[in-house]
């Protein structure tokens, strides 16, 4: 069995075992309604480089850098261009900014439309960040004003398998998940949810659900073998 554990951005930490090899690369995300702002921004940790290549993907430079918080942040903005036209044929443009902070082994970005990159530090900020050995935690300043806005995600890769979407058991997503007895495997219930472009699967343990989106070219002996063997777990 192959073990790995990731710290949710929100706090506590993921723990995932399976018969499968598990990538080094996973994803913490999280998502705030910041006071001053209309909009919630949604917040991506992973590896050190990983808002940099982000910035890249997205063409945007990131030109300016500032010590914070134990890290650095990195800031930066370019033009987002979208597949809409105007009558002229002009694609419609966004400003697109892009700020991310990076500490030693993990970095956290995020991103607005047509809001100055400098305004994304004072987002930022409204957090306290922290390093720990399995990813970061980024805890509101003021928890009575900074809220969640949806429930968080822990994405990791089953290499040439799957792609685990990890959510913990909350209150609000129990109306979402299936009222009867699925199919049981070591880690819980396992559902499958068939849809027109491609099977996924559900597997709801104590503590979390998880959907598995799985590879094109998976063998389904691969898939059989690291579905009754996969195990999730939230802990505080």
């Amino acid at each position: 069995m192959a073990h790995t554990a990731i710290t949710a951005l929100v706090g506590g930490e993921v723990s995932i075992a399976t018969t499968a090899e598990i990538s080094s690369t996973s994803s913490a995300i999280a998502t705030y309604q910041v006071p001053g702002y209309l909009v919630a921004f949604e917040f991506t940790a992973s590896y050190a480089e990983y808002g940099r290549a982000v910035a890249a993907d997205l063409g945007i430079q990131l030109t300016d850098a500032f010590t914070f918080q134990s890290g650095q942040i990195l800031i930066g903005s370019g033009v987002q261009l979208w597949a809409e036209s105007d009558e002229t044929g002009k694609p419609f443009t966004s400003k697109l900014s892009i700020a991310t902070w990076e500490g030693e082994n993990y970095s956290l970005h995020t991103h607005a439309y047509e809001l100055d990159p400098l305004r994304l530090v004072g987002v930022l900020d409204a957090f306290r960040i922290e390093e720990h050995a399995t990813g970061l935690t980024m805890t509101p300043q003021d928890p009575k004003a900074t809220l969640p806005a949806i429930d968080p995600t822990v994405l990791q890769e089953l290499t040439g398998v799957a792609l685990l979407q990890i959510h913990p058991r909350t209150a609000a997503r129990e109306n979402d998940l299936p009222a009867r007895a699925g199919t049981r495997v070591r880690g819980g219930d396992l559902y499958v949810d068939r849809s027109e472009d491609a099977d996924s699967y559900i597997l709801v343990g104590a503590t979390t659900d998880t959907r598995i989106l799985v590879d094109d070219g998976c063998h389904d002996d691969t898939l059989l073998d690291a579905l009754g063997s996969l195990e999730v777990s939230w802990g505080s």
